[in-house]
């Protein structure tokens, strides 16, 4: 808790660039490789900051190649100093504000049709104001009709049962807005079990439950890099290490297309789930260099991974002892 008297913005920058350096720890740990994001400009709005982050590189040299596009603004709240990671497909949309007073601070989204019937009803009676009302929510029944018009006839607010109910369904949700944390989390030893080091893939959007895990967020950029292209056919091209039923879905996206039934593959040094391709192609996902640098010397081309070597990953993966020969 900040204070009750309205957040400055230095104050709210430096608790972005507190959880900037404690998401860069993050990285570092999984996957020994990060590139430090920097705080770009702050702009003032009726409910805080918002905080705008790019890469250093970007903001040292202004080249499109560094341009980071995950990490949309975060808002860091006027009154309370909490911070909101808002995506950046919600933010320019504008949705961003009715979501974030309604789905965060728990208020009462605005009637969309309140006004309009009320200023009706006040004209031209109650059977007009009936008529605009189911014209503008058919899937209200007659009963909540009236029960509507009523409320608004005694000057009150309608149920907000039924105020949803004036909302057109929504064809595409956005992304919800999340709450950030700066309080530390454990840190994966990873020296015990699988090398998460090795591990792709390994960001808290994709792996459910793993709070300690990096956000890929500040991975994306805005446009491929010159090996993208032979990297996603590496990345397709893996051995099956293990099969799941689950269905992969896009993350990154409202209502994200089906990626496939989710599956671990590996080049025997390396292992990453089969929908991580789809975030190098379609959001220009960048991966560690030392395992961009590992595929190159394959020429591109994952080798053959023999049967016991499978059985050695597998074993890491379980976390089993090798049997005794």
């Amino acid at each position: 808790m900040i204070s009750a008297v309205r957040l400055q913005q230095d104050s709210a920058v430096s608790l972005v660039e507190a959880w900037l350096a404690r998401e860069r720890g993050l990285a570092l740990s999984a996957h020994q490789w990060t590139q430090k994001v920097l705080v770009s400009s702050a702009e003032e709005h009726p409910l805080g900051w918002l905080v705008f982050c790019q890469s250093a590189e970007y903001i040292r040299t202004r080249s499109p190649e560094h341009l980071l596009v995950g990490l949309g603004p975060i808002l860091v709240d006027a009154t309370d100093g909490s911070l909101h990671l808002i995506p950046v497909t919600t933010y320019v949309t504008g949705e961003w504000e009715d979501l974030y007073r309604h789905d965060v601070k728990g208020l009462a989204r605005p009637d969309p049709v309140a006004s309009l019937v009320g200023a009706i009803l006040e004209a031209q009676g109650t059977v007009a104001a009936l008529r605009e009302l189911r014209r503008n929510a058919p899937g209200m029944s007659i009963g909540q009709a009236r029960e509507y018009v009523a409320a608004l006839a005694t000057h009150q607010t309608p149920r907000t049962e039924l105020a949803e109910l004036t909302r057109p369904p929504e064809v595409c949700p956005p992304l919800p807005i999340t709450t950030l944390t700066l309080a530390p989390v454990p840190v994966p030893d990873l020296r015990t079990g699988i090398d998460l080091a090795r591990h792709l893939g390994y960001y808290r959007e994709l792996v459910t439950g793993e709070e300690q895990a990096p956000s890929m967020l500040p991975f994306l950029h805005a446009g491929p890099d010159k090996d993208d292209a032979a990297l996603i056919s590496y990345l397709r091209a893996g051995t099956l290490l293990a099969a799941t039923t689950s269905i992969a879905r896009c993350r990154l996206t409202p209502e994200g297309p089906s990626l496939g039934s989710m599956a671990l593959l590996t080049d025997g040094t390396w292992f990453w789930p089969s929908d991580l391709a789809h975030y190098v192609e379609q959001h220009h996902l960048r991966l560690p260099p030392d395992f961009v640098n590992h595929a190159r010397s394959n020429s591109w081309v994952p080798p053959q991974v023999s049967p016991q070597r499978l059985r050695d990953l597998e074993l890491e993966l379980s976390g089993a002892e090798a049997p005794d020969d």
